[in-house]
């Protein structure tokens, strides 16, 4: 990369820092963290994407299915 995608890319990072409240020690994933944060949000973009696609499926479906997304389980 050279220094103004760097310069872009460090940009965006702190504007998202900013606008979701968080510290850089929050987001500091380890590999297999970021892989499974990766395989998460595709199963949810796989989900929208069904979503798109379905006619049979009632709108009160979509909504239950939409509740359980994107949510940390309650461990207690």
């Amino acid at each position: 990369m050279d220094n103004k995608h760097l310069a872009f890319a460090d940009q965006l990072l702190q504007t998202c820092l900013k606008g979701f409240n968080l510290n850089p020690e929050l987001i500091n994933l380890s590999e297999a963290e970021a892989e499974a944060m990766s395989n998460y949000c595709y199963a949810n973009l796989l989900m929208v994407k069904c979503k798109e696609s379905a006619v049979r499926v009632s709108p009160k479906t979509w909504a239950a299915i939409e509740e359980g997304m994107l949510r940390v389980p309650d461990n207690g």
